[in-house]
C-alpha cells in the first residue's frame, strides 16, 4: 500500500500498523502510468488468497513441485473469483528451470552436473541456514508450514524432472512440458525461465540461451493469452 500510494500520489501521507510517513514527494516518477507489473511472490494459501484480491498484483509461482503449484494457483483462482477478479494470463507468472541442447541426452549430460550442485548444494544449504536463523529468531513459527516441500539436498535431475521442476531437453520436447504445465495449471503469461544453475561454464549457457532463442521462444509468443475462467483443471 505504501509503495503504491507512492507512486500513485504527487504527495503522499502514510499511517499504519508498521511504518508512518508524511509528505513523501518520490522522484523520478514511473515511467508507466500508474506505476509498472507488481508481480508478488506466494508461498502460501493465505499469500496466495491475498494476492488474488489484488487487481493489481500479479501472482509469481516458483520452486514448488507441480503437484503443489497446480493446489496453489487453484487456491488463488478460486480467491479471485469470489473476489469478482478476472484474471489472465498476463497476471500469472510461472517459473521453472530450463535446459535445451539439441538432443535429450546431450541436454542431460550437459546440465546433470550443475543442476545437481546447484540444488544439493546452494539451494540446500542456504534455505537451511535461512530457515534455521528464522526458526531461532522466531520460535513460534510452525515447522510444517515453512518447511520445505522436498529434501533439496536429495536433488537428482531425475526427480526434479519428475517433479516439475525442471524442463530439459531438445527445444520442441521442452515446449511440450511448458504447455503440459501451462494446461495444468490455467495458463500464465510470463515464464520465468531459470536457466544457469550452479558452476555452468559461460559458452554452455549461451548455448542454452541461443537454442532457445531460435527454437522454443517463438513457439512461445506464437501462444495466444487467454482469460482464465475456472481454477487449474488438473488441480480440482
Amino acid at each position: 500500500d505504501v509503495i503504491f500510494g507512492a507512486w500513485k500520489s504527487e504527495v503522499f501521507s502514510h499511517h499504519g500498523r508498521f511504518f508512518n510517513y508524511d509528505d513523501v514527494d518520490m522522484w523520478p516518477r514511473p515511467y508507466q502510468d500508474p506505476h509498472p507489473p507488481v508481480w508478488m511472490g506466494a508461498l502460501s494459501d493465505d499469500t496466495s488468497r491475498q494476492v488474488a484480491k489484488r487487481p493489481d498484483i500479479s501472482i509469481c509461482v516458483n520452486f514448488f513441485p507441480q503437484a503443489e503449484v497446480n493446489r496453489q494457483l487453484r487456491i488463488f483462482h478460486e480467491a479471485a473469483a469470489e473476489a469478482g477478479r478476472t484474471v489472465t494470463d498476463d497476471n500469472v507468472i510461472y517459473g521453472r528451470h530450463v535446459f535445451v541442447a539439441e538432443t535429450e541426452a546431450e541436454a542431460e549430460r550437459l546440465a546433470r552436473p550443475h543442476v545437481e550442485y546447484y540444488w544439493q548444494n546452494l539451494i540446500h544449504e542456504i534455505n537451511t541456514a535461512a530457515l534455521h536463523k528464522m526458526m531461532a529468531q522466531n520460535p513460534d513459527i510452525d515447522w510444517q508450514r515453512v518447511k520445505p516441500p522436498f529434501d533439496y539436498g536429495a536433488a537428482t535431475l531425475e526427480n526434479l524432472r519428475e517433479r516439475g521442476l525442471l524442463l530439459i531437453g531438445r527445444p520442441d520436447q521442452v515446449f511440450d512440458q511448458i504447455m503440459e504445465q501451462y494446461e495444468q495449471v490455467g495458463g500464465f503469461g510470463t515464464l520465468l525461465a531459470m536457466i544457469r544453475m550452479g558452476s555452468m561454464p559461460q559458452d554452455v549457457l549461451l548455448r542454452c540461451i541461443r537454442l532457445m532463442g531460435e527454437e522454443l521462444v517463438p513457439k512461445l509468443h506464437a501462444v495466444k493469452s487467454r482469460v482464465h475462467t475456472q481454477p487449474a483443471a488438473a488441480a480440482a
